[in-house]
């Protein structure tokens, strides 16, 4: 009796019976026709030039800011959804703005979600040191 494989395991396409292998591999050459190569890994790629899809951190961060503001209470898991990343990489977002843009953000354990302790006058300005802003100039 042959069983089927669990969702994300791999299986050896020598290993199928002749006719279903050939369909795989038809099905393999059309989507790489109309996408392009699969990726060698599992990480999103940018598609024109084959390289990592990265959401900028700047723009995340102001996201969840602006989420804050309005009150929303988010949670990890919801900016997570939202921005297109792990839930993990949005705790390392809020510890940043907490820890070195001295936020007030505190979790809110029976909303489930963050807030801002205090109103903040103006949104919060990253530090550049003299080096970077000259790198900056240099760039721009």
């Amino acid at each position: 009796m042959v069983t089927a494989p669990a969702p994300n395991q791999a299986v050896d396409l020598d290993s199928l019976c002749p006719s279903l292998r050939a369909k795989l591999l038809t099905m393999k050459m059309r989507i790489q026709s109309t996408l392009g190569p699969f990726p060698k890994n599992n990480r999103r790629t940018n598609t024109s030039r084959g390289l990592p899809c990265t959401r900028p951190p700047l723009e995340r961060m102001k996201k969840i800011y602006e989420a804050l503001l309005a009150g929303r209470y988010p949670n990890s898991c919801s900016l997570a959804l939202e921005l297109e990343v792990s839930a993990q990489t949005t705790k390392r977002d809020l510890e940043f703005m907490r820890d070195r843009w001295n936020l007030p953000i505190v979790y809110d354990p029976i909303r489930h979600g963050y807030y801002l302790r205090q109103q903040i006058g103006q949104s919060p300005r990253p530090s550049v040191a003299p080096a970077q802003a000259f790198a900056l100039l240099l760039l721009g």
